[in-house]
């Protein structure tokens, strides 16, 4: 019976572990988009912002594994350095001037997958839940941001590393930069220049709404468009399956639960 009750405990304490997790997330997530819609210099606060997201995720998604991946520890561990890695190259990128091409391209391969990988962890975390409340949503709802924000990044190391991959058709002129319709210089620091344009495209990308005001005119950054336009209704499709198989499953045994309460005991 002590077992029983110890389980119970602390399965309880790992549905409010993840519960905590999506909310969290997702307010970091919010934080990305509010603090990329603000004026130049303040924008730079989500570049800021993005170092954290990774380092949370590899924190948390590196400890708090499904039931299926406990056994691996080797496999958590690479999480991590794959993570630290990213955040490195992150930091570099955002402060070093971009002397080689290498160092972008480098970055976006950490970048796309860890992101890809904490992405994969994240649904098989919500595949364990039963209920479908609030903080399920919420961590849906952030996997999704979490898509359309790496996906800017990628796209934004992408411009430094071949400046002009990105049209603005609207004024004819190549990719906006803070001071003007200019390409971006490779050799400053990515920390110097607004991506906000490049960031909005991202999203657009991802839930293919296409609004033509941008084009990716270089061809890496017209495959990595077409990757978002790609994955992002493929996440959406899985997400709303899992939800709604459980949300099916939670209404069956909420009725079942209803109909053997208004039975009653027999006289």
């Amino acid at each position: 019976m002590n077992g029983l009750l110890e389980s119970q405990s602390g399965a309880a304490r790992q549905t409010l572990r993840r519960h905590r997790l999506y909310r969290r997330l997702l307010l970091l997530m919010l934080l990305q988009v509010v603090f990329t819609a603000l004026p130049w210099k303040l924008h730079r606060l989500g570049m800021a912002m993005t170092t954290v997201m990774l380092l949370y995720l590899l924190t948390e998604l590196g400890r708090l594994l499904p039931a299926g991946l406990r056994a691996g520890g080797w496999t958590n561990r690479l999480y991590r350095l794959l993570g630290l890695a990213g955040v490195a190259a992150l930091t570099s990128w955002l402060l070093v001037p971009a002397t080689v091409n290498w160092h972008g391209l480098l970055l976006v391969v950490l970048i796309v997958v860890f992101v890809f990988w904490s992405l994969l962890r994240l649904l098989q975390l919500l595949r364990q839940e039963q209920d479908v409340v609030r903080p399920v949503l919420a961590g849906a709802v952030a996997g999704y941001l979490m898509l359309g924000i790496s996906g800017g990044l990628a796209l934004s190391v992408l411009e430094t590393v071949q400046p002009g991959s990105f049209i603005d058709v609207v004024s004819h002129k190549a990719f906006h930069t803070h001071e003007g319709p200019l390409h971006l210089a490779p050799l400053g620091p990515a920390w110097d220049v607004d991506f906000s344009r490049i960031n909005y495209f991202a999203f657009v990308s991802l839930t293919t709404v296409g609004y033509g005001d941008i084009v990716p005119v270089r061809r890496l950054a017209q495959m990595t468009s077409v990757s978002l336009s790609v994955v992002g209704p493929l996440y959406l499709a899985i997400v709303m399956g899992l939800l709604i198989s459980r949300f099916t499953v939670q209404t069956q045994e909420e009725e079942e639960e209803a109909a053997a309460s208004d039975d009653g005991p027999s006289p």
